[in-house]
């Protein structure tokens, strides 16, 4: 559970090669590229995640930084019935950074994997070193962190609307053409899948979604206009975007 200081998440571990913590700037560099470029860089050592699984929890202390390239992340503070998201990562996206750069013991959040996800490993030394010796790294290091910070605003209005335009914010950002599991759903809107799946069906039943054969989705431009969600900063973040 959160709050366990030294408590860390099982994670199956693949090594890429037998360095570790090389060259967070290059790497960090090849990922405005896209996630193939970062793993060619990278030549230390990567985590594989299952879907739903705990890669750290709030009050742990922040030892690792972690790149994501294949896959999504979840931070989120709180457990259980008062577990809140922060922000959704979609790779490429730098995590665990923030509490290292403030200089913090701990950590402030939880990271979890939506998916099954691929992360590339920095120790926190590397990054230190690296954010004090390198401008350039430092400030498209602020620049990243600055537009997570916002992108958590925006997470706070959407945690303020109903269930159903929820629903539908999250369809939007995955750009779905086929209707998610509600299991997905309900880890992506903080809610059960229960409450889910009477969300889809009242928006089945105002029209503003319709389901076809195989799960196929069809929502009209004016149904994404009335949300507001395509004039927002997006609820998943990633390095350039």
């Amino acid at each position: 559970m959160p709050g366990r200081p030294g408590h860390r998440a099982l994670i199956t571990i693949k090594t890429l090669a037998k360095r570790d913590d090389v060259g967070i700037v290059e790497v960090f560099e090849a990922a405005r590229r896209g996630p193939e470029a970062a793993e060619a860089t990278h030549d230390g050592r990567s985590l594989t995640t299952r879907a739903d699984q705990l890669i750290y929890v709030e009050l742990d202390p922040p030892s690792e930084v972690y790149l994501l390239t294949r896959g999504w992340v979840q931070l989120f503070v709180g457990d259980g019935k008062q577990r809140q998201t922060s922000l959704f990562l979609r790779a490429p996206a730098l995590f665990g950074d923030r509490d290292v750069i403030a200089g913090c013991a701990i950590t402030h959040e939880s990271a979890r994997s939506v998916s099954s996800a691929n992360l590339l490993c920095f120790s926190r030394e590397s990054l230190e070193e690296a954010y004090a010796a390198d401008r350039d790294f430092a400030d498209a290091l602020h620049r990243d962190l600055v537009v997570r910070y916002a992108r958590s605003l925006t997470f706070s209005s959407f945690r303020a609307m109903n269930l159903e335009n929820r629903v539908l914010w999250i369809l939007w950002e995955l750009g779905s053409t086929t209707l998610p599991t509600y299991e997905t759903l309900a880890l992506l809107t903080d809610a059960s899948q229960k409450s889910v799946g009477r969300a889809v069906k009242a928006l089945q039943d105002d029209g503003r979604l319709e389901l076809r054969a195989e799960r196929q989705l069809v929502v009209s431009q004016q149904t994404w206009d009335e949300l507001g969600a395509p004039e927002s900063l997006g609820l998943f973040h990633s390095i350039g975007h």
